[in-house]
């Protein structure tokens, strides 16, 4: 059940649209909101936060733009079953990026709008993929150590 974490701040630095996809993405990334479960409506979630329809409809646009909401016309918004990840090696010297998609890779990877890719520039050659669909992992030179608990 969704419930206020944090004190939403109106004067802060951070817009409060923010501020409360915050705090309903640590629920979700703590387990408190499980994924399939219901968000409230938004009348509701205004409620919760002290913040009006158009906060909450920025709030929203966020988390489904970090996949991690559904929202169904006419059934409300749901919280997402987490997807898998491919790890994908990035090469020394290559150069990633990460922007919204366009209108074509939104059409070709089946995204939504705002929606990021990876951009990947190894030897002239660009890759473009869903960002939320693998975890880039540096290669090491040769003789470099692995870290994070490679060996």
């Amino acid at each position: 059940m969704l419930r206020r974490w944090r004190r939403i701040e109106p004067d802060a630095d951070k817009p409060v649209f923010k501020q409360v996809a915050d705090d309903i993405r640590d629920q979700i990334r703590h387990g408190t909101l499980r994924p399939g479960e219901h968000l409230p409506g938004e009348i509701r979630i205004a409620e919760i936060y002290g913040v009006g329809l158009t906060t909450v409809r920025s709030t929203l646009r966020l988390l489904r733009s970090e996949r991690l909401i559904v929202t169904e016309h006419g059934v409300g918004s749901r919280v997402r079953e987490p997807e898998e990840r491919s790890p994908m090696t990035i090469p020394p010297g290559a150069r990633v990026t990460v922007r919204p998609a366009t209108a074509d890779e939104r059409l070709r990877f089946g995204l939504e709008e705002h929606e990021p890719v990876a951009v990947i520039e190894s030897d002239g050659v660009i890759e473009v993929i869903p960002a939320y669909r693998v975890v880039l992992v540096a290669e090491t030179e040769p003789g470099e150590q692995a870290q994070q608990g490679e060996e």
